[in-house]
């Protein structure tokens, strides 16, 4: 056998190099955020940092990440799907110093690094050249879809690991062994706890589809022991994603009745915030979609607005078509991709809203425009088929049709360039700086026809020394040519729409000052009115604005988080609320006297007060009344009650005594526990029997 670290050398002489060249290029091209000079903004850090910070807290403080009492006046966090809570990423990062500034961009540039690493296990799968692979690979990390939605780490998450999904799911049928179940069920699990929820069950309906259409196939041919050991292989699969998935899925099953969020989206939400026909130019000029002016006229969001894969993804897609032979997976893949292109378009056509009336799941989430993900990965590996045909073809007709292609793009640019600089010719800016600042003060102020030039004009050059290569370039050394030209195009282009949608202009140094004068580890609130603690944040922490109160630790009632209990919504905009707002976190009725209270622990999912009083008094806590909470006083249980709507009363007795209530769901530490344990044991399995057949290879 051969030794462990020898196939480990083996591995890495092969992809060694891809690996370094993807990693390069992706961290040049996102320099911006890789050498730290600015930070991320939106969502990214409003929503989805506080809650990862919120989780290393917790986990630096030994204690489980189950309840979050700082936003919308607590909420189990563990039943978030968004939350990160069972991640291992957003573990390894807790444990490994926990959630700043830095680390927040450095998890996003880990997803684009595996999100091209994916892509490119993906293509190397259907026998795509290492250099087209890892071109590609690059390309996908580096889209529209990526750079667009940079904000919703969630949807990077998904994007990232959903070609591996598709593969290993595709080798679990195509060689059904043990090995094949264990990758994609460890594979499945990362996708769906780090992920959108949305991305899980628009791709559960691919599977399914090619599952259908392999099984069809296997009758058909009449081979009874692969129909029983393809079965086997799948079951074997479905059964592992379940236990290791256990705490995660049992945390949403239990909590989805009483969650706000649960409940289907109407039929206009789900059609909302779509890739609209107005976006399409992005297709092309995804420069465009930078400009402010630009914005206001696609009707949608404008992190859905980008699916720029190329200039010469459309050449190159053909080509993939008509020269490149695909089997059965890839075509189905293909038809998938199309039907949610059509989706991501949202009530323009009727594909979206078919699927929200027949298709079940298709009715919890919103945004159209995230079909486009799914989209731009079957039709990049078509494109990466033909340029891998075009690299290594030896045609003359070949080079007839792909030039006749170039031409007639390079002809195309010059129209677009001469037509818009002669209609606004008064009007027409240039980008005097290529910085951060720059880019993004000229998307303020330039028009669109000078955003259109800007790109335009890059992109003739890069048309230009394609055609140059690939026509009169005649040793060996063309096709890598042609690659850095690729590259080039998806860098720039990523590059120029990064102050839009995914940087701001604050020095994360500046920022993180800022966070570090708040209080460490869970400090007591005082006990002034809960309505004096918001979420919102004043100048001093931009590009953050919203869920500041889980730096400040204090609780707060309101919160920039969709998922929150129905308590919260029949509360809202009630006399009720405005009296609850007026009260402490915890308080007894305003006409009882002679009451002594005080908060000695305050701790997510724990708190501990001292009470004394000469009467029974009522004692409400100012956190949502969510099953799983128990309380006690000096040891023993005490029944709570729900009052104002959403909150927790218990009958106190006379006398002083130490109250105490506890975040307790039942059976829910037993799942994360079996969860854990099995995703340990077969990660340590999966180990072994790759080694072994590796070794045994």
């Amino acid at each position: 056998m051969v030794h462990s670290s020898a196939i480990v050398k083996e591995f890495f002489r092969h992809n060694g190099l891809s690996i370094l060249v993807i990693l390069l290029v992706l961290l040049l091209a996102l320099h911006p955020i890789s050498f730290l000079f600015y930070t991320m903004k939106w969502d990214m850090m409003d929503q989805f940092f506080p809650c990862r910070f919120f989780i290393s807290e917790c986990l630096q403080n030994g204690q489980l990440p189950l309840w979050s009492p700082f936003i919308n006046y607590g909420y189990p966090f563990h039943a978030d799907p968004q939350s990160g809570v069972f991640y291992p990423v957003t573990w390894l990062f807790s444990l490994l110093g926990g959630y700043n500034v830095y680390t927040i961009a450095a998890e996003y540039l880990l997803h684009i690094f595996i999100a091209a690493l994916s892509f490119y296990a993906f293509l190397r799968q259907f026998k795509v050249s290492r250099l087209s692979a890892t071109t590609f690979g690059i390309t996908y990390a580096l889209s529209g879809v990526f750079i667009s939605n940079a904000q919703h780490l969630t949807w990077v998450v998904s994007m990232a690991w959903m070609p591996m999904v598709v593969l290993l799911f595709y080798r679990l049928l195509q060689q059904p062994q043990l090995q094949s179940a264990l990758a994609f069920s460890l594979t499945a699990y990362l996708f769906m706890t780090g992920g959108y929820p949305g991305f899980a069950i628009i791709l559960f309906y691919f599977l399914v589809a090619y599952s259908l259409l392999h099984f069809i196939q296997l009758i058909g041919s009449r081979d009874s022991q692969a129909v029983k050991n393809t079965s086997l292989s799948l079951a074997t699969g479905a059964f592992v994603f379940a236990l290791i998935s256990s705490g995660f899925i049992f945390s949403i099953v239990q909590a989805m009745p009483d969650i706000a969020r649960s409940k289907p989206v109407t039929l206009a939400e789900a059609n909302s915030i779509a890739f609209t026909p107005q976006a399409a130019v992005s297709f092309l000029f995804p420069f465009v979609n930078s400009s402010v002016s630009y914005a206001y006229t696609t009707d949608t969001d404008i992190s859905m607005t980008n699916i720029y894969m190329g200039i010469f993804f459309f050449p190159l897609f053909i080509v993939g078509l008509w020269k490149t032979k695909q089997n059965g997976f890839q075509v189905l893949l293909l038809i998938f991709g199309l039907v949610c292109l059509l989706a991501a378009l949202g009530d323009v056509t009727p594909v979206r809203s078919c699927m929200y009336q027949y298709l079940p799941g298709m009715n919890v989430f919103r945004h159209a425009a995230i079909f486009r993900a799914v989209a731009m990965l079957s039709f990049l590996g078509v494109a990466a088929a033909g340029f891998d045909w075009l690299i290594h073809a030896q045609t003359t007709l070949k080079k007839r049709v792909v030039a006749f292609s170039l031409w007639v793009m390079l002809l195309f640019l010059i129209v677009v360039l001469f037509s818009i600089s002669r209609q606004e010719n008064n009007s027409i800016q240039l980008l005097n700086s290529l910085t951060p600042s720059a880019i993004e003060a000229f998307n303020r102020s330039a028009s669109i026809a000078s955003h259109f030039i800007a790109q335009a004009a890059f992109q003739l050059i890069l048309v230009c020394w394609f055609i140059v290569t690939f026509i009169w370039l005649k040793t060996e050394v063309k096709k890598y040519v042609l690659a850095v030209i690729l590259l080039a195009d998806i860098s720039a282009a990523a590059y120029l729409n990064l102050p839009s949608t995914a940087i701001s202009n604050v020095k994360p140094r500046t920022l993180q000052a800022e966070l570090d004068k708040f209080p460490k580890n869970f400090p007591i609130p005082s006990l002034t009115p809960i309505g004096d603690f918001g979420h919102v944040s004043d100048i001093s922490t931009d590009p953050m604005w919203f869920n500041i109160s889980f730096f400040k630790k204090t609780p707060s009632w309101g919160g920039f988080n969709n998922f929150y209990p129905k308590g919260i919504d029949d509360l809202k905009e009630t006399p009720t609320e405005k009296f609850v707002k007026q009260q402490p976190v915890v308080f007894t009725a305003d006409s009882l006297t002679n009451t002594t209270l005080a908060i000695q622990k305050f701790r997510p999912g724990y708190i501990q007060l001292s009470y004394g009083a000469k009467q029974p008094v009522p004692l409400t806590l100012l956190q949502s009344n969510f099953k799983g909470w128990e309380a006690n006083c000096d040891g023993q249980p005490l029944p709570i009650s729900k009052v104002y709507m959403n909150f927790m009363q218990c009958e106190i007795p006379a006398g002083r005594h130490q109250v105490t209530y506890i975040y307790n769901p039942k059976y829910l530490q037993l799942f994360i526990g079996l969860g854990v344990f099995s995703l340990i044991i077969c990660s340590l399995v999966l180990l072994t029997v790759s080694v072994k057949k590796l070794s045994d290879e």
